[in-house]
Formats: structure tokens, sequence, C-alpha cells
């Protein structure tokens, strides 16, 4: 039987064996002289830095690379086709397999020489592999360049055994083969080249043969089931001549049908993968894939020896752009490179190719992961921020479904359960269409497009937003450049907009200047409806880029004391910690507690996350060995705090390094049962900005901007509003869940956040489909003041109680006292209700009262109790004696009132 087997071996030889075998030693034997000639100019200690110079500098050697990769990959192909007609030969089955299990090392070891994330992936992969093999000791050190190398030259040896035995013997292949073996790769050689992969690319895999495996490893497929599974392929191989005449066939069929689904695997991971791994459609052209130019197209960029390295490569960019200033450390071109940030391809020597896909204006969100987020760099934030709440403006898209609703004839968006809408997914409904235009255009995903500093008028930009600053010079030689005709741009400019760590008030001022007015309140301006009215003393007023004109009022305590925004709030606050959020009050950590505290709470710097550890490094920071970190009531560290033995801090300006000291707050702050439901904000708020009418209606006959999808659309949203207005917040109260459980309110701050009338309809001819709101927002005005409101601004007024503007008096007639509030603003048509209150005088709501569901007015008993203490402060100064002690048992105090005393009487 076996004679049989072997004649029928011999047979099919002269065949289709016979012809591959032919391929696979011509290409064998060109890949093996290609190699050796490129063992003269590698490096194996340092095998990414020589393959990279040979493409910038080399093209001979780039060449001859391009020569030895194709052979390899015809022999391959070529060698599993000659294995497969020799697999029924028994005598000659172990001398294929052997050889080809050889030549798969080969391969990959090859491929691993390339030094670049690609091949640090496979390393990745192979050792997962590796650590499921018994007796293997697992390992997280990737092996040496010289013990790859020592195994890539091991396995050539291996292979190449046979060939030589083979030609000693005479079975030449035959010439026209070898002619045009050698014909074919020269040919592809000069045109397609193997990439490399410097790791600005998110995707990264190994060689076509291998991603099948990657993807495997990522179904969850556990590694001992693939080890098993490949060792008994190859035993099943040798052993398969050795089977029975009627199970042979059977047997290869099966080696047959696994061999091309895992081929169809390769090839649909190849075609069908995105940068998170999910099926995405694509084309294989990510930086360690084929590269299509001609090999001899450009002049090297520079000698060998010339070249700049730049993160272990040689990077071409730097031949041309050399003499880059302004980045800093952190980011200066010879530690970075420009390819880093930038893109394109640091490998090519001419600036076509150089140029493909580069990156403009690299941080933007949609390519963060591949520019700031690569590996290497912020590889852990740029997620963050993706899904931060000013990226996905979780709170303003589910506020504005949950106010406006569905109109007629829609249907609301359905989002995933349990996550939180986001800005990028936005629908076409009347709400999504309405923050489309008027909205997101402060969503941090808002792509820069132009070279230029952060203004007043910046919108999104991604890492840019906050981390771009254009110094002096790199504004002016920046002007310069765009202000020359474009023929007439010879080179860039030389001065580079840096990338810090401290971004400053203006950074925030763009999207911060507008809806709640964060950043201008903070410094004390006040938005003017229109323009100013004549005679007004010009250098009370601003006017902004926009247009927009404001007035001096009362600024925020800590602006005067030169504070920032990024002086009280954290990297996790600004950036989020990675964990998606429902609405801004669920990303904050810091409250004014943490350094208003008669006892600072403090971390031991020791116990530092990496991120603060970094911060303290990039700013120069160091701390004594007494000294402590502080930190946040939830153990946040604050990395500007230092706190002594005593729990007494100190704030340090992270702009400026300038010390601030942190005062522990007031006794009166502190003593009596009276306040111990207040706020801080709501003692210490001097004003916000307050706006009580807002009118929305779609226009289908004008043009709007679709911020979302970045162009023009048919149909805009025009809103009408009334007069800006200063007052103290009004009153209310946010439900808290503490610690154990329970709930507990506490009283907090509000402005009109939507006293609106909104037209849902956006057909031509249709009737209108009019909705009605009165909703009050949760704000923090940002207009902090070290003296607190007055007794009755909080307990007499009628803003502050919910009323809106008007006339609260306390009217005594004998022994019996009465409040009476005179509104000031007519009663709306919708509800009765004067048009800038929440709640009606002594009255309740039972409605959509706000834009959260855990917030509400005072109840008609709350405003009672309010309204008893405003009847004892018409004759007892809030300051006195008699309310001092009545903070602490109220009841108690009444009890001891005077006969004269009126307390009111209530309708």
């Amino acid at each position: 039987m076996r004679q049989t087997r072997a004649g029928e071996a011999r047979r099919a030889d002269p065949g289709t064996g016979a012809f591959a075998r032919d391929i696979a030693l011509a290409a064998l034997v060109l890949g093996a002289l290609s190699g050796l000639a490129l063992a003269a100019f590698f490096d194996p200690d340092a095998p990414y830095r020589s393959i990279s110079a040979w493409l910038l500098a080399h093209p001979v050697a780039v060449f001859t690379r391009n020569v030895h990769y194709w052979a390899a990959q015809i022999c391959i192909a070529a060698a599993l086709w000659y294995a497969w007609t020799r697999l029924r030969s028994a005598p000659t089955a172990w001398r294929v397999v052997v050889p080809l299990a050889a030549g798969g090392l080969l391969l990959l070891s090859g491929f691993v020489l390339r030094g670049d994330a690609d091949a640090a992936e496979v390393v990745r992969v192979l050792a997962l592999l590796a650590a499921a093999i018994p007796s293997v000791e697992p390992s997280t050190a990737a092996p040496s360049n010289a013990i790859v190398y020592a195994v890539h030259v091991a396995s050539a040896l291996i292979v190449l055994a046979p060939v030589v035995i083979a030609l000693w013997r005479r079975r030449w292949p035959r010439p026209w083969v070898g002619v045009a073996v050698a014909a074919g790769v020269a040919a592809v050689s000069l045109f397609v080249s193997p990439g490399l992969h410097d790791g600005l690319d998110p995707l990264r895999e190994g060689p076509w043969y291998f991603v099948g495996l990657q993807r495997i490893v990522e179904w969850g497929v556990s590694p001992e089931a693939i080890v098993a599974i490949a060792a008994s392929a190859l035993v099943a191989s040798i052993a398969l001549a050795r089977l029975a005449a009627n199970r042979t066939t059977g047997a290869q069929a099966v080696i047959g049908i696994v061999a091309v689904a895992y081929l169809a695997v390769c090839g649909v991971a190849l075609l069908s993968r995105g940068e998170d791994g999910a099926a995405k459609p694509r084309w294989p052209d990510a930086r360690g894939d084929l590269q299509i130019g001609w090999t001899f197209g450009a002049a090297p960029a520079a000698r060998d020896e010339s070249l700049p390295v730049v993160r272990g490569r040689a990077e071409g960019c730097l031949v041309c752009h050399e003499g880059i200033e302004g980045l800093g450390e952190s980011h200066a071109p010879a530690r970075v490179g420009c390819a880093s940030c930038h893109g394109g391809d640091p490998f090519a020597p001419d600036a076509g190719r150089a140029h493909a896909r580069i990156v403009r204006v690299p941080g933007n969100l949609a390519d963060a992961r591949r520019t700031c987020g690569q590996a290497g760099c912020h590889v852990a934030i740029a997620p963050r921020v993706e899904r931060s709440i000013m990226s996905t403006m979780a709170g303003v898209v589910a506020v504005n479904r949950r106010v406006i609703g569905a109109a007629r004839g829609e249907s609301p968006p359905v989002e995933t359960e349990g996550e939180p809408p986001h800005a990028n997914r936005l629908g076409h409904t009347a709400a999504d269409h309405h923050l489309r235009e008027l909205c997101v255009s402060c969503h941090l995903g808002q792509p820069k497009e132009e070279w230029g500093p952060i203004g007043e008028e910046s919108r999104g930009g991604g890492c840019n937003a906050c981390h771009l600053v254009y110094g002096e010079r790199a504004a002016d030689e920046l002007a310069r450049y765009l202000a020359a005709p474009a023929e007439e741009r010879r080179s860039i400019p030389r001065s580079h907009p840096a990338l810090t760590v401290s971004p400053g008030n203006e950074h925030c001022f763009g999207c911060h200047s507008r809806s709640s007015r964060i950043s201008t309140s903070y410094e004390g301006w006040h938005e003017l409806r229109g323009d100013p009215p004549a005679g007004v003393d010009a250098s009370g007023l601003r006017k902004l880029d926009d247009g927009r004109y404001f007035e001096r009022v009362t600024p925020d305590i800590h602006h005067e004391r030169g504070l920032e925004c990024i002086d009280c709030h954290t990297s996790n606050e600004l950036m989020g910690s990675g964990a998606p959020v429902a609405r801004k009050t669920d990303q904050l950590r810091v409250g004014c507690a943490d350094c208003h505290a008669a006892k600072i709470a403090s971390i031991d710097p020791a116990a530092l996350d990496p991120e603060s550890r970094t911060l303290l490094a990039l700013r120069k920071w160091t701390l004594a060995p007494s000294q402590r970190l502080g930190a946040t009531r939830d153990g946040e560290p604050l990395v500007n705090v230092v706190v002594d033995e005593n729990g007494r801090g100190r704030l340090r300006r992270k702009r400026t390094g300038e010390w601030r000291p942190l005062k522990a707050p007031l006794e009166v702050c502190t003593e009596g049962r009276g306040h111990a439901r207040l706020s801080c904000v709501s003692c210490h708020s001097a004003w916000a900005p307050r706006c009580t009418t807002c009118h929305t209606r779609f226009d289908p006959s004008e043009e709007g901007y679709d911020h979302a999808d970045q162009k023009w659309v048919r149909g805009t949203w025009n809103e009408s509003s009334g007069p800006f207005e200063v007052a103290p917040p009004t009153l209310g109260i946010r439900t808290h869940r503490t610690a154990d459980g329970r709930e507990r309110g506490v009283v907090e701050t509000f402005v009109p956040g939507m006293i609106l009338t909104f037209d849902r309809n956006r057909d031509p001819g249709q009737p209108p489909d009019e909705i009605f709101r009165r909703l009050y927002g949760m704000t923090f005005a940002h207009t902090i003041r070290r003296e607190a409101r007055s007794c009755a601004s909080c307990h007499a007024d009628p803003i502050a109680l919910g009323y809106g503007r008007g006339s609260l008096r306390y009217e005594v007639a004998g022994s019996v006292g009465r409040w009476r509030f005179t509104p000031r603003e007519p009663p709306s048509p919708h509800d009765g209700l004067p048009a800038d209150a929440w709640i009606g005088f002594l009255r309740s709501r039972d409605d959509m009262v706000s834009t959260r569901d855990d917030v509400r007015p005072f109840t008609v008993e709350e405003q009672r109790r309010i309204l008893r203490v405003g009847a004892c402060l018409s004759c007892h100064a809030g300051e006195s004696k008699v309310m001092r002690s009545a903070l602490d048992d109220f009841e108690a105090a009444l009890a001891r009132r005077s006969p004269r005393c009126a307390l009111p009487q209530w309708p």
C-alpha cells in the first residue's frame, strides 16, 4: 500500500506538486540572497531604527527589503500547496511539514524584527499563547532583538537544509520558473512595499496570515484551546499518510476545510476592522499595511548618519522641518517628532508621500486617539475626554428632549439603556434639530479646522480647546504666513504654538461665556440686551469679539485674588474620569468646603495616583518631607493644595506658582441649626444673570447651520427674549442621598432656566404645535463674595423665594401681621403666574418645575417658615443678639417674644 501511495505521489509530483515545489525553491533562494544582502546593513539591536533609515536614505535597501518580503510571501504560499500534495506520502510527509513549520517561524520572526508597533502586537499575542504551553513560564518581557534574530537565522537554516539537499541531488527548479519568480518579485517590489507602523494608527495587526489568529484571540477563545488545536493539526498532518486508504481523503478534506476557514477569517479581519476592534469595512492602508509608490521615485532625504532619530526610529519630517521652536520640553520635536502629532508618513523621503493623510490640526476628538492618545503618549486620557460631559453634552441633550418632548407625528429618540445621550448621536426630531443649530457648537467634539490661537469665539477643538497656547512670536509668524499669497509661502513658521498643562481662563471663555455665562460672571461682567444705552460710561463696558456688550458688576472674590478656573477644577472634572455621566454635576468633584474647612482633608504624597504625580513633575513642584497634599472629601488629590500637620492649607496657583492662604469658614457659617441645610453658594453668591422669557419658532424659509453635521440646512430656529437682569439667585431645594441611603434636602441657588414658549411645528402651513414651560435650573453662578447675603435678602425677598420681582411687604395691623406681594410682571396667559416667577406667592406646584428631577422650589410650609423669620427681621436686625440666638432654636426664641411682636397670619 505504501508503494502505491508513493507511486501516486511520484506521478503527481511532475504536475502541480513539482510546479509548486519549483516556485517555493526559487522564492526561497531569492529570499535567502536578499536576506544576506540586507544583513550587512541591519542592526539586530535596533531593527526599527535600521529599517526606518533604509526607507529614508537607502532606496536600494528598500528595494532589497521588498524583494525579501515578496519572496517570502510567494515561498510560503507555494510551500503550502506543495505540502498539500505530499501529505499522503508517508516517507516524505514529515520532511515537508517540519520545514513548513520552521518556515512559519521564519516568517513570524522576520516580521517581529521590524521592531514597530505591529511587531509588538504579534509578540503580545504569541506571548499569550506561549504561556498556555505546559512547562513554559509566562513572561511579561518581550524577547530581546538578538534572540529574535537568532531564531530567524536558525529557522532559515532549518528551511534551507532540505533545499541544499535537493540541489545536491540535482533537483534544480526549472530555469523558466526561477526567472518568472525573480521577474515577478522584482516588478512588484518596485511599486509595493511592506509598511512600518510608527504607532500613530490605533489599529495594530500582524501579517496577513496572523490576523486571523489575533481575531480568534479577541473573540475569547482560550489560549490553551488554540495551542492544542495547532499542535493537533501539526501531528495530524504528519500522521495523515499512515491512515488507512479509505480514511486519508476524508482526513485531508477536513484539514483543507479548516485551512480555508482560517484564511477566510484572516480575510475578514483584514477588510473589516475598525480602530476599536469592531467590525467596520476598511481598506488595509494603515501604517503597517502595504504602501504603494515608486520605490526609486525620490532622492534620499539625508545620509543615514545625519537622520534625526525620534522614539527609536529615524524621522524624515525633521530633515525638512528642522529648527522648530516653542513646543516646550515635553513636546519638543527632538523628543516626539512631528508625525507623532501630525501624522503623515515619517518614512517617506518625498513631500507628497510624507504629507499624505497629514493631520493639519491634531487634537480634535475625531483623531485624538491616533494623535494625542497614541501609545506612549496620552493613551488613557483620549477615551476619558470622549466620554466626558463636555464631549457628550448628555445633560443638555436630555434636558432639551425632556422639555420639548415629541412634536406632532414624531417618536422620541431611542437611546441604549443605561447609556447617557451623546451630541454625536443627535437625531432630527424638533428637540434634536434645535440642539443641532443652536447648542452643540460648544460640544468639545466640534473640530478646530484652522490654525490660530484660542479666542473668545473658539468652539470645540478637542484637546486643543484647553491645551493649545500661541505665544506672541508664534502668533505673529502665523499671521504673516497666512497673509502671504499661497504661491509665495515657501516654508511654514518656525515658531510652533505650545501645548500647556495649565490652560488659562481664555480657554474656557469661548463656550462658558454663553448659556449660564460662567466665565463672564466670574470676571464681573453682565450681558446687556443689545447695544448699551446712550451716555453710559464706556469704562464700565466690554464688547466681546462676537459683538455682545457687557457691563461691569461685582466679580467673584476668587477672581479678585488672582485664581483661575484650573486652580479650583481638577483634571478629572475637566476631562472626565472615564465613566460616562448624565449631567455636569455628576462630573464635578471639588466643593467649597474642600478648601474652606477648619481641617482640610489630606493625602500622603506617596499614595498619589500616576496622573497626579505627572502633573507635579510637569510643573516641577516638590514637597517637603512632612507636607501632605490636600484632598476632597471623597479622597481625590488636590495637587495644588498643601496641608500642614494641623489641617491648615495653602493653595498654589497652577499657572504662576504663587501661594494663597485657605481660610476656614467663619463661626457664623457653622453656628446654630437654622442654617444647617444651606449650601455655601446659597449665602455667598452675590448675583446671577437672569433671562426670564424665551420664545422659539422655526422658520422653514431661511437657512440654518447644523453644527453636528457641519453644513448649512434648510430651516432655522429663531429665538427672542426679554431683557437680561442682575439679581441674587433664587433659592430652592436639591435632594441629596447621603452615604447611609437617606435623602437630605439642601438649599441651593437657581435661576430661570426655561420660562419659554416653543413652537415645535416645522411644516409650512400647519397649525402651531406650541408648548409652554416654567422651569428653573440649578446654578453655581461663580460670583462668590466673602460677605454673605443679608438675612432679609433671603427671608424677605421675593426673588429669593421664587415669586419674581415685585414688592414683598410685611403689614401689621394691631397684633396681626400679613405678608403681601405685588408682582412687577403681569400674569402669564399660560398659567397665571408672573412672567418671571417660579412659584406663586404662598402656593406650590405639582407640574414640571425644573430641568432636574432632584430639585424643587420651596413648599408652602417652607415658605411660611422662611417668611416667619422675615417678619421678625422687620423689627430686629439680622446681626442682633435675639436673631443670632434664634439660629440655634427658633421656636424657643419665639416663646420668649414680646407681646408687641406680631407674628404673621396665613391666608
